[in-house]
């Protein structure tokens, strides 16, 4: 749990809604969720931070170095080790 709390969709600036709703789709393509992720809340108290994180991300999802499927068991393998919930 965060000791900050997070924006919520209804109070958002625009450009903090499109990353939501992006943010909702992928999490629902990868973990079965129709949800915004509590570190996209986080992010979205400083949307310019929000948007080259969302670059990152992007960049990381492109990227063909690893396989994806490999990449995504790796990331819940750190997941789990670190006690992370998401």
């Amino acid at each position: 749990m965060a000791r900050i709390r997070g924006v919520e969709p209804k109070g958002a600036p625009l450009l903090v809604k499109a990353t939501y709703l992006i943010g909702r789709r992928v999490t629902r393509k990868l973990m079965g969720r129709d949800e915004v992720l509590e570190p996209y809340k986080l992010l979205a108290h400083s949307p310019s931070v929000m948007q080259a994180y969302g670059l990152l991300e992007r960049a990381l999802l492109r990227s063909r170095s690893v396989p994806f499927d490999l990449r995504e068991l790796a990331r819940a393998k750190v997941s789990t080790i670190v006690g992370c919930p998401w």
